[in-house]
């Protein structure tokens, strides 16, 4: 006998065991019996009896013609055949008494106790708890059966048998579920995907940059919730919603773009992505499952206000619940189902396409059943809604003799499929999209198939075959053959139904999958994962699995004491339990002990990564999506770690303490550490690290390094990241302002303080040794805290502003950030306090002195310095008083060290001892003028400075004269001023704690003179050759060739004794 045949599967035939026990279907295998209660009941349908003998098929137009159909044939379990069980789906009514009556009957001839019949009685009393719980399921089912233009005379005990027993079909045995549990135990997938992935080993970074970007943009959301503590639980868990499903619509659009197209008509049998196929495209497959599983996308329409019957909670962590409504787990993995494993989606449409009528298809009926296993309800209502019987090519195997049915026969057909339509329509999912198949609705809607398949029967076989002893079709009695008694029975109950046979057995087939049954959704799934989850999707959420196998040590009296309603496991936390009813169906379905169950292709990376989800092997998982996509691997592990669904967490911080030898020794002996987050971490961070940048339609949007170390900012182990970023920021060269604040940034994100001032450092360092962007280094030497260089690059300035006797750099080689200090000092620094607070108060106390000195130069030389056609702000005379307050406000800054004419070399300054020479020289052209510049207390503060500097060290006043020398010199331009980036680079690299940089000397000079005049080189970028600088005035002009300080101090303490005779005659 043939019946409907399992498709081909991608995998190629495993070596199966040497020895099965059995098909193992356990209590799904038994088939009604095939002797009559009596005689038939009068009906008005025509008889069956075919004209011949009977047909060679129990199951009618199931039998496929496989030179025509898309369904191909089965490789392995080529004995498959389904003939639908009616005793398990119509299991003998009980009323309470006569159940309770039997409570002591459940033991075995050999008086142990029988757990599979006080099984079944406990799962009678407890769907007849739900029954009174819900108080209108039952009238409910009542109207639907007056509904019905049937007129049955068995409709008593149809009612009878109303208790619930049709369930049943949706659960194993618990020898079956124990097979199972023990078989995820011992699952030899893990060790496979292992091995796979050590192979295969880490994938290289070849995903598009915007999956990279965009990936790690969502990520970010579910850190959203820090900014706000009080709600930090809630947004945490909305985003363990909406991430996952933001990332798994990006990572398949991706997919799609290199996705080859099918041909119209083509199947693709294969599981998953084929080998050759990227990576990308493997890693999505498996981790869009694997995030549904943990985190269902959220539910749109009126399900996402829709209350449920029982109030449930849908965890994602431990500890918190998510306040928005996700979508149940059957309607996430019908979605992933059909998105992701579809071989046959053209069947349908090719089904449509049949002439006169889709029932004249030889798969009509096959399809009805596969898509009714893959959950596609409206497309089954609109397949039995369009079929006309009339065509059906079932009627020759029913012995109608031609294609079709006619007459009575074609009435009764039309009446049964109609009342199969109505069934259909009232289901939740079609009625309201509700898929919360373990719901109060759904066991409403279970009650009315029960009611529903002991009806076709009455119609069918005049009477309630639910009485009748049952036989098991599924067992191997006599080495597969079955008795001739049975099978001449059988004969007789297809020649005396009501109902063609072959309608008949489809519609109980429909039934039995919308209640779960394990053995109609194996015969009609294509292969081991239609069959894995359709077998978790159409679960009602009872636990008499678990409590099959774990009561095994319970007695009878202990079993009677329990409640008769308990919570499920389902209604306590709705994802464990249906990820455990998955690891479950998936053993079900690959049971070796089974030799016609499905069988995985070992070879293949792809389905044994599914088999992994499918058993809940998460590390397995994770090894095989870092094998073809670290950015998905990365994505996937920040997850589940952040959800606390990561099986093996890092315990990285808790061996800091020890150096390597510890490490070596504490290692011996251990088993391999498991996938960690920081693991994967490190490794995808390095590989950002080496991509230079990241494109967006011909456009940089950010660096490597800077995603790099977004990720790195995310790692559990805080110690390692701040090592690892150290580590890599030392490697990026240091060649524009951009990177460098972006880099500073990412130190003082990693709490890196140090880090950040030494990158400042070296930047300015480069600035300085390289280019005359004087004001960029003074910004970076500020960050980097580097004070000394502060005032090494603001004493330069000003020494060569001394010597010049006019302000450097001139205005047209000025900066941007050095004008901005210079001419808007308040806006500029305001903007350094907003990333650097600490900088910009340095700079802010050390650039007075240089800006003062500028200040007076240019206040001197103004009205050649005017745009054209614009006139000074001052007038002459104002503008040189101005110039003198200046000038005055400089020198006391100069002098403060020397108080009282002893040096004092800790006395902070911000204009250097050595220039006050030069400086009392600029305040020449003040002193002993017919209309006095200076008031007395200017005056006489200037003898005291005067006294002080005369009074000091020779070194301190040699020093001084160093740089007048070299203001004289420069003044007469025989002489070649010094390169000012070479002067900077020598101090920048003599400089010491200790030490300070010296203005230019006569001493330098004359050496870069010689040199000049040896090689006929120029120096001095930035300052004149020859003096064509115009300036207000210069007090170096007239005075005589080799003077010295001591005359310049003579002829002021003789200006000065005047000028204070005539302010004490004009009586100030």
């Amino acid at each position: 006998m043939s019946g409907f045949t399992v498709p081909f599967s991608s995998s190629p035939p495993a070596t199966p065991d040497s020895h099965r026990n059995g098909r193992g279907f356990g209590s799904f295998a038994s088939n009604p019996s095939t002797t009559p209660a009596g005689p038939p009941p009068p009906s008005s349908a025509g008889s069956f009896t075919p004209a011949g003998p009977p047909p060679n098929t129990s199951f009618g137009s199931s039998q496929l013609d496989l030179a025509k159909s898309p369904f191909p044939t089965q490789p392995f379990n080529k004995n498959r055949s389904f003939t639908v069980p009616s005793s398990s789906l119509m299991s003998n009514p009980h009323d309470e008494t006569s159940a309770d009556k039997q409570d002591g009957d459940h033991e075995s001839e050999n008086g142990q106790w029988d757990l599979q019949k006080d099984e079944e009685h406990h799962a009678k009393r407890r769907l007849d708890e739900t029954e009174r719980s819900i108080g209108w399921a039952k009238d409910r089912s009542e109207d639907l059966t007056r509904s019905m233009d049937f007129d049955w005379a068995g409709s008593d005990s149809l009612m009878r048998s109303s208790g619930g027993q049709g369930a049943e079909r949706s659960r194993g045995n618990g020898q079956s579920y124990a097979r199972a549990v023990s078989k995820r135990k011992n699952s030899p997938f893990p060790v496979i995907a292992k091995d796979f992935a050590k192979t295969l080993g880490p994938a290289k970074l070849v995903e598009p940059d915007d999956l990279v970007l965009e990936t790690d943009n969502q990520l970010l959301k579910l850190y959203a919730g820090q900014d706000d503590p009080d709600n930090f639980d809630k947004i945490q868990q909305a985003a363990l919603i909406a991430v996952p499903e933001a990332l798994g619509r990006l990572w398949q659009s991706c997919c799609n773009r290199t996705k080859r197209p099918t041909p119209q008509g083509s199947y693709t049998i294969g599981i998953g992505p084929n080998e050759d196929e990227p990576g990308l495209n493997k890693a999505t497959f498996l981790s869009s499952l694997l995030l549904r599983l943990h985190h269902p996308p959220a539910a749109r329409g009126s399900q996402a206000f829709a209350t449920s019957y029982r109030k449930r909670s849908y965890h994602v962590s431990n500890s918190i619940a998510v306040q928005e409504r996700p979508k149940p787990y059957p309607e996430a993995l019908l979605e992933w189902l059909q998105l992701n494993h579809d071989p046959y989606h053209t069947l349908i449409a090719q089904l449509r396409s049949t002439y006169p009528n889709v029932t004249k298809h030889a798969d009509f009926w096959d399809t009805v059943l596969s898509t009714t296993v893959r959950g596609k309800l409206h497309e089954v209502i609109s397949l039995l809604k369009d079929a006309d019987f009339r065509h059906a090519l079932t009627a020759i195997e029913d012995g109608q003799g031609e294609i079709g049915y006619k007459g009575g026969v074609l009435g009764v057909v039309t009446r049964v499929v109609d009342k199969a339509i109505q069934l259909l329509n009232s289901c939740p999912a079609v009625q309201d999209g509700d898929w919360d198949v373990t719901g109060a609705d759904w066991t409403i809607f279970r009650k009315r198939i029960e009611h529903a398949i002991n009806e076709l029967a009455i119609i069918a076989e005049g009477r309630d075959r639910d009485l009748e002893p049952v036989d098991s079709g599924f067992e191997a009695e006599n080495f597969g053959m079955r008795s001739t008694d049975k099978s001449l029975s059988q004969s007789a109950r297809k020649a005396e139904s009501r109902v063609p046979w072959t309608i008949y057995q489809n519609l109980k087939a429909l039934y039995g999958i919308l209640l779960g049954g394990a053995t109609e959704i194996i015969s009609f799934a294509r292969d081991w994962v239609e069959a894995t989850v359709a077998l978790t999707v159409w679960w009602d959420g009872d636990d008499d699995d678990e409590v099959a196998v774990g009561s095994l040590a319970l007695n009878r009296r202990s079993l009677r004491k329990l409640p008769s309603r308990v919570s499920k496991s389902v209604e306590v936390n709705a994802g464990e339990a249906y990820r455990r009813r998955l690891a479950y169906a998936f053993g079900r379905v690959t049971d070796d002990s089974d030799e016609d169950a499905f069988q995985i292709n070992s070879n293949n990376a792809v389905e044994v990564g599914l088999a992994s989800v499918f058993e809940g092997n998460v590390e397995g998982v994770l090894q095989l999506l870092r094998s073809w996509s670290m950015p998905l691997a990365a994505a996937v592990i920040e997850i589940a770690d952040e959800a606390a669904w990561l099986e093996c967490t890092d315990t990285g911080g808790m061996i800091n303490g020890f150096d390597e030898s510890d490490l070596m020794v504490l290692s011996y002996g251990q088993p391999e550490k498991c996938l960690s987050r920081d693991s994967v971490f490190i490794e995808y961070v390095q590989m950002l690290f080496d991509k230079p940048e990241f494109w967006e339609k011909d456009q940089v949007l950010k660096e490597g390094w800077e995603v790099a170390m977004q990720v790195l900012n995310r790692f559990n182990d805080v110690l390692l990241a701040r090592k690892k970023a150290r580590e890599l920021l030392r490697q990026l060269p240091l060649d524009n302002d951009e990177r460098v604040d972006k880099i500073i940034k990412t130190c003082q994100g990693f709490t890196l303080d140090q880090e950040a001032h030494i990158v400042a450092e070296e930047y300015a360092d480069s600035i300085a040794e390289n280019s005359d962007q004087y004001g960029n280094a003074l910004v970076y030497y500020a960050r980097g805290r580097s004070l000394k260089k502060v005032k090494d690059v603001l004493d330069l300035l000003v020494s060569l502003s001394l010597v010049q006797s006019a302000a450097y750099p001139p205005l047209d080689h000025l900066d941007s950030n050095l004008r901005a200090l210079i001419f808007g000092p308040q806006e500029d620094l305001e903007y350094l306090v907003d990333f650097d607070a600490d900088a910009a108060r340095l700079l802010q106390t050390y650039l007075s002195g240089y800006a003062t000195v500028r200040r007076f130069y240019d206040l001197r030389d103004e009205e050649f310095h005017l745009e054209e056609g614009r006139m000074p702000m001052l007038r002459p005379i104002a503008r040189k008083v101005e110039a003198a307050t200046a000038l005055m406000t400089v020198i006391a800054s100069s002098a403060n060290s020397i108080d009282g004419g002893l040096y004092d070399a800790n006395t902070e300054t911000v204009i250097q001892i050595d220039g006050l020479l030069t400086l009392l020289g600029e305040a020449m052209v003040f002193v002993d003028q017919p209309r006095p510049f200076l008031p007395l207390r200017q005056i006489l503060a200037l003898l005291k400075i005067i006294e002080d500097l005369e009074a000091v060290t020779p070194k301190v006043f040699a020093r001084c004269e160093e740089c007048l020398q070299s203001a004289l010199t420069a003044a007469r331009a025989s002489q070649q001023a010094p390169n000012p980036q070479e002067l900077l680079k020598k101090s920048i690299s003599s400089l010491t704690s200790s030490s300070g940089f010296s203005l230019v000397g006569s001493s330098m000079l004359e050496e870069k003179s010689a040199r000049s005049n040896k090689t006929g080189k120029s120096f001095g970028r930035g300052v004149a050759q020859e003096d064509t600088i115009q300036r207000g005035w210069d007090w170096r002009v007239g005075l005589p060739t080799g003077g010295t300080g001591r005359e310049i101090i003579r002829i002021l303490r003789l200006g000065l004794a005047k000028d204070v005779a005539r302010a004490w005659i004009d009586g100030e």
